[in-house]
Protein backbone atom coordinates (compact mmCIF):
# COMPACT_ATOMS: atom_id res chain seq x y z
CA UNK A 1 0.00 0.00 0.00
CA UNK A 2 1.13 3.77 -0.49
CA UNK A 3 1.95 5.48 2.24
CA UNK A 4 0.40 8.85 2.55
CA UNK A 5 1.88 11.68 4.58
CA UNK A 6 -0.56 14.31 6.33
CA UNK A 7 0.06 18.18 5.41
CA UNK A 8 -0.34 20.37 2.91
CA UNK A 9 -4.23 19.48 3.05
CA UNK A 10 -3.69 16.23 2.93
CA UNK A 11 -5.60 13.33 4.59
CA UNK A 12 -4.59 9.72 5.58
CA UNK A 13 -7.20 7.65 4.62
CA UNK A 14 -7.13 3.78 5.62
CA UNK A 15 -7.63 1.20 2.89
CA UNK A 16 -10.39 -2.04 3.16
CA UNK A 17 -7.07 -3.79 4.89
CA UNK A 18 -5.72 -1.33 7.10
CA UNK A 19 -9.11 -1.32 8.83
CA UNK A 20 -9.34 -3.18 12.23
CA UNK A 21 -11.41 -6.74 11.96
CA UNK A 22 -14.99 -6.36 12.22
CA UNK A 23 -15.40 -3.22 10.59
CA UNK A 24 -13.71 -0.82 13.14
CA UNK A 25 -16.21 -2.13 16.15
CA UNK A 26 -15.52 -0.76 19.60
CA UNK A 27 -14.19 -4.40 20.56
CA UNK A 28 -11.49 -3.97 18.13
CA UNK A 29 -10.58 -0.26 18.80
CA UNK A 30 -10.38 -1.04 22.55
CA UNK A 31 -9.71 -4.64 23.00
CA UNK A 32 -11.87 -7.23 23.88
CA UNK A 33 -15.34 -6.26 25.03
CA UNK A 34 -16.14 -6.71 29.19
CA UNK A 35 -16.83 -10.62 29.51
CA UNK A 36 -19.05 -12.66 32.66
CA UNK A 37 -17.71 -16.33 32.61
CA UNK A 38 -21.16 -18.26 32.72
CA UNK A 39 -19.83 -21.52 33.63
CA UNK A 40 -17.97 -23.45 35.92
CA UNK A 41 -17.29 -26.60 33.96
CA UNK A 42 -16.34 -26.87 30.17
CA UNK A 43 -19.14 -27.87 27.96
CA UNK A 44 -19.07 -29.13 24.65
CA UNK A 45 -20.07 -28.33 21.26
CA UNK A 46 -19.12 -28.84 17.41
CA UNK A 47 -17.06 -26.13 15.30
CA UNK A 48 -20.00 -25.50 12.80
CA UNK A 49 -18.83 -22.30 10.68
CA UNK A 50 -15.07 -21.42 10.63
CA UNK A 51 -14.16 -17.53 8.71
CA UNK A 52 -10.29 -16.32 8.79
CA UNK A 53 -10.18 -15.59 12.93
CA UNK A 54 -13.37 -16.21 14.31
CA UNK A 55 -15.71 -19.51 14.19
CA UNK A 56 -19.25 -20.60 15.19
CA UNK A 57 -20.10 -23.37 18.01
CA UNK A 58 -23.07 -25.33 17.96
CA UNK A 59 -24.08 -27.22 21.45
CA UNK A 60 -26.61 -29.85 22.00
CA UNK A 61 -27.18 -28.72 25.54
CA UNK A 62 -29.71 -26.40 26.18
CA UNK A 63 -28.47 -23.40 27.69
CA UNK A 64 -30.10 -21.32 30.06
CA UNK A 65 -29.97 -17.63 29.72
CA UNK A 66 -31.25 -14.72 27.90
CA UNK A 67 -28.96 -14.62 25.47
CA UNK A 68 -29.05 -17.85 24.55
CA UNK A 69 -30.85 -17.40 21.33
CA UNK A 70 -28.81 -14.53 20.24
CA UNK A 71 -26.44 -15.47 17.06
CA UNK A 72 -29.00 -17.80 15.74
CA UNK A 73 -28.28 -19.88 19.02
CA UNK A 74 -23.96 -20.54 18.24
CA UNK A 75 -21.35 -19.65 20.38
CA UNK A 76 -18.57 -17.22 19.23
CA UNK A 77 -15.32 -18.62 19.28
CA UNK A 78 -12.36 -16.26 18.33
CA UNK A 79 -8.45 -17.20 17.23
CA UNK A 80 -7.35 -15.81 21.26
CA UNK A 81 -9.36 -18.08 23.11
CA UNK A 82 -8.31 -21.16 21.04
CA UNK A 83 -6.02 -23.41 23.64
CA UNK A 84 -5.66 -26.17 21.43
CA UNK A 85 -3.16 -27.37 19.01
CA UNK A 86 -0.97 -24.57 17.20
CA UNK A 87 -3.33 -25.02 13.85
CA UNK A 88 -6.89 -23.51 14.30
CA UNK A 89 -9.77 -26.57 14.47
CA UNK A 90 -11.32 -27.66 11.59
CA UNK A 91 -15.32 -27.22 10.83
CA UNK A 92 -16.49 -30.56 12.20
CA UNK A 93 -14.43 -30.45 15.23
CA UNK A 94 -15.91 -31.12 18.70
CA UNK A 95 -14.39 -28.50 21.46
CA UNK A 96 -15.10 -28.07 24.78
CA UNK A 97 -14.80 -24.71 26.33
CA UNK A 98 -15.93 -22.09 29.59
CA UNK A 99 -19.11 -20.35 28.19
CA UNK A 100 -18.94 -16.35 28.41
CA UNK A 101 -21.33 -13.43 28.03
CA UNK A 102 -20.44 -10.05 26.48
CA UNK A 103 -22.86 -7.45 25.21
CA UNK A 104 -22.88 -9.25 21.87
CA UNK A 105 -23.95 -12.51 23.05
CA UNK A 106 -22.60 -16.04 23.85
CA UNK A 107 -19.02 -16.85 23.70
CA UNK A 108 -16.73 -19.56 24.19
CA UNK A 109 -13.08 -19.00 26.01
CA UNK A 110 -10.43 -21.33 26.93
CA UNK A 111 -11.04 -23.36 23.97
CA UNK A 112 -9.65 -27.19 23.48
CA UNK A 113 -10.11 -29.60 21.02
CA UNK A 114 -11.28 -32.87 22.01
CA UNK A 115 -11.63 -34.65 18.62
CA UNK A 116 -11.10 -33.91 15.12
CA UNK A 117 -14.01 -34.02 12.77
CA UNK A 118 -14.67 -37.40 11.07
CA UNK A 119 -13.92 -38.07 8.04
CA UNK A 120 -16.47 -40.15 6.01
CA UNK A 121 -15.64 -43.72 4.40
CA UNK A 122 -16.08 -43.42 0.78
Amino acid sequence: AAEVVEGAGVKARKTKRERPAGGGSAATKSGPLPRERLSEERLSGILHEWKHSYGWITVEESIDHPDAERNRGRIYLHKSDWEGPPDLPEVGSVLRFFLYVDSRGLGAEETHLVAPPLVAAS
